[in-house]
């Protein structure tokens, strides 16, 4: 398969497997999702929580799967052992980086400080024009409400552009959020 031919798209997620069933289930939907678009899941390469829910339901679909993960994380065995390719970064910045490097577009799901660290930066980027790329935030049963909120006050006090609000697609459902960003 020509790796350029396909469009691809970066998840950032959680990696816990102590959340409820719901949250999984969502990951789930969307690697599903995905492998029926035929894009490409770029994700951070784990085998654990929404990250390993992602790429288990985009594999077992037949979708193209490539994670990129730290050589800590590696080497604690974390990793998913039935990718396309994994690829190994020295650190979490690098790792990043090089997830959104190799991705056409964005989807946020439900995460800690980990995720929230990789939707700031793809939204700073696209703020800042490094890059136009797609943001979608699934913002499934509510989990990103508060963080909403406080984007918009952000914004009303002049901290954050609307056009920077305006460039990230919110919605709790995948199917939606999936169309819109393909379609919009």
């Amino acid at each position: 398969m020509n790796i350029t031919s396909k469009n691809s798209i970066g998840v950032f997620c959680g990696a816990s497997d102590s959340v409820e069933e719901r949250w999984l289930g969502i990951a789930t939907i969307l690697g599903k999702l995905i492998a029926q678009q035929d894009l490409r899941l770029v994700y951070g390469g784990g085998r654990l929580g929404l990250m390993g829910r992602v790429a288990d339901a985009c594999l077992d679909s037949g979708g193209e799967v490539v994670g990129v993960i730290t050589e800590k994380l590696n080497r604690i065995e974390v990793a998913h052992d039935r990718l396309d390719s994994l690829e190994v970064a020295p650190n979490m910045s690098a790792r990043r980086n090089h997830m959104i490097e190799l991705s056409d577009m964005f989807v946020v799901l439900p995460g800690g400080v980990g995720t929230l660290d990789e939707l700031f930066e793809v939204l700073a980027l696209n703020d800042l024009q490094y890059h136009s790329k797609r943001i979608g935030l699934l913002n499934a049963f509510g989990y990103y409400d508060h963080m909403l909120a406080f984007f918009e006050q952000a914004s009303q006090e002049h901290f954050i552009s609307s056009d920077c609000l305006a460039s990230m697609v919110v919605e709790a459902d995948p199917e939606r959020l999936l169309s819109e960003l393909l379609n919009g």
